[in-house]
């Protein structure tokens, strides 16, 4: 009898959060079914009114140049993360604690020069991640390595300094040639 009363206060919980009011779409940005797009929107970082529900958030086109540990709420079922086109200079390594669910995210055209292994950690379902034209001269493998999941890589239109300190993520890159898109070294150094 215990058991059924437990079950009828979950129940009774569960159908009063339903009740309660989600957080609204954040001003600057056009919501619908578990979508959020903040395209073209000046904005210079991301909005922190965002329901945990959503799949999908589009920051593309915006001035974003930092992001910092707290920079994302807690998004438990985003799936894909769009942040093209901003003015991203540096990603925090606690910056995307919280987003393990996430399966592609786009950080093209930006002006990311470092990314370190603790960066994508938290990302353990990731799938496709395009870093193409940013201002990656060196990327250690161990970027790639914390990506158990990774299938599909975007390193095109970097300033690649293809040299000896590059060797370890050539290796990497020799042996995931699947996973490429697109060419990665631009210039060949001795």
């Amino acid at each position: 009898m215990g058991s059924w009363r437990g079950l009828g206060t979950l129940i009774a919980c569960l159908f009063l959060l339903r009740l309660l009011p989600s957080p609204a779409c954040p001003a600057a940005c056009h919501c619908s079914a578990g979508e959020v797009d903040c395209t073209e929107r000046d904005l210079h970082e991301v909005p922190q009114n965002l329901s945990a529900n959503i799949s999908t958030l589009w920051l593309g086109y915006n001035f974003i140049t930092v992001l910092r540990p707290g920079s994302f709420p807690f998004l438990p079922v985003l799936l894909r993360l769009s942040l093209p086109h901003n003015h991203l200079g540096t990603i925090h390594s606690q910056a995307l604690v919280g987003l393990g669910a996430l399966q592609e995210l786009d950080l093209s055209n930006n002006y990311l020069t470092v990314l370190t292994s603790e960066t994508f950690l938290p990302l353990i379902s990731l799938v496709m991640l395009n870093l193409g034209s940013n201002r990656l001269g060196e990327l250690e493998p161990r970027v790639l390595y914390a990506l158990p999941q990774l299938q599909v890589l975007f390193l095109h239109s970097n300033p690649w300094v293809c040299t000896c300190s590059i060797q370890s993520l050539w290796h990497w890159l020799s042996h995931n040639r699947e996973k490429m898109k697109g060419g990665w070294c631009m210039v060949l150094g001795h």
